[in-house]
């Protein structure tokens, strides 16, 4: 998506580059403490990293909970 605008410019991108906006799916390996933006924006912000280097940052703007089982 654009950054400055939020339009959708491209779908379905397989690769995001430096300066690039997206609305991505991430399913976290081990639990994670997030928070919706609407509920706690302090609690929504996160960051991604890969070998000590930060590769992403973003924040949650919508939850998808695990079902229980």
């Amino acid at each position: 998506m654009n950054p400055a605008t939020g339009q959708e410019v491209t779908e379905n991108k397989e690769i995001l580059r430096n300066g690039d906006a997206a609305i991505v799916k991430i399913r976290p390996v081990q639990p994670v403490v997030i928070e919706k933006s609407a509920d706690i924006p302090q609690m929504s912000r996160f960051a991604i990293r890969d070998s000590g280097a930060t590769v992403g940052a973003g924040m949650c703007i919508e939850l998808v909970k695990k079902p229980l089982s």
